[in-house]
């Protein structure tokens, strides 16, 4: 668990990264927040598929 926890810091601090390129590079904006939701989309399954896996081997 504490490893995925430091990946998804890391990858909180490359969007921000992102954001201050976006301020300054406008062609980029738009995919940069598309790529936010995908970021946070997939560290949110990531969370869901270790919950059900985690239940799945107590039960």
């Amino acid at each position: 668990m504490e490893p995925d926890y430091i990946l998804f810091i890391l990858q909180n601090a490359n969007n921000h990264k992102f954001q201050a390129n976006g301020c300054y590079m406008g062609i980029v904006s738009p995919y940069h927040y598309w790529w936010k939701i995908v970021v946070k989309s997939v560290a949110l399954w990531k969370f869901v598929v270790y919950l059900y896996l985690s239940h799945k081997k107590s039960g």
